[in-house]
């Protein structure tokens, strides 16, 4: 449900604008239109340059880099859900060589 208000309302022009810089510094979270032409949460992770940001997915945790263009800030109304990808590492797994 939440996938599809959130493509719904992104796909309309009036309800997007451009991101600036001042808020990839305020706001840590965004949402991303993505290459299957998809709008999904995102949280920035770094500026690489002043026109790419990389990104974790924070509904499925993948990582990418996304032109500041395809990104948007995420309305409070899409941050009523938690994040639903989890970060985890296995411990105590070594490998010999």
């Amino acid at each position: 449900k939440l996938q599809t208000e959130m493509n719904s309302f992104y796909s309309k022009d009036s309800n997007r604008r451009p991101v600036t810089k001042s808020d990839l510094e305020q706001d840590k979270f965004f949402v991303a239109l993505h290459s299957d032409k998809m709008w999904y949460r995102v949280r920035v992770n770094s500026l690489l340059d002043e026109f790419t940001v990389t990104v974790r997915f924070v509904d499925y945790g993948d990582f990418s880099m996304i032109s500041i263009d395809n990104l948007q800030i995420l309305w409070s109304q899409f941050r009523n859900l938690p994040m639903q990808a989890m970060n985890a590492k296995l411990a105590g797994m070594f490998t010999k060589i």
